[in-house]
């Protein structure tokens, strides 16, 4: 396969998000286990090739922190397990 990444040691995962055309993408909602997610704050940092985010999701009224990957040659999302 011609992939950009190793999902070795994470999950694929539906998010929703926004972007914009200078090249923003903000977090806003996170399917885990087929459950859905807020996602609270993040903090966005860049590794080669693909941006990383470090989310806090309202995780059944308590704070959790996750950590969220766009792959944007694939167009997907990853949940680092």
């Amino acid at each position: 396969s011609c992939s950009s990444y190793d999902i070795s040691n994470s999950t694929l995962v539906p998010v929703i998000a926004s972007y914009d055309s200078i090249g923003n993408i903000a977090p806003l909602y996170v399917r885990i286990n087929n459950n859905p997610y807020k996602i609270l704050s993040y903090y966005r940092t860049d590794t080669v090739g693909f941006p990383v985010f470090d989310c806090k999701i309202d995780f059944y009224g308590q704070c959790k922190n996750i950590k969220l990957s766009y792959h944007p040659r694939e167009f997907v999302w990853t949940l680092k397990n």
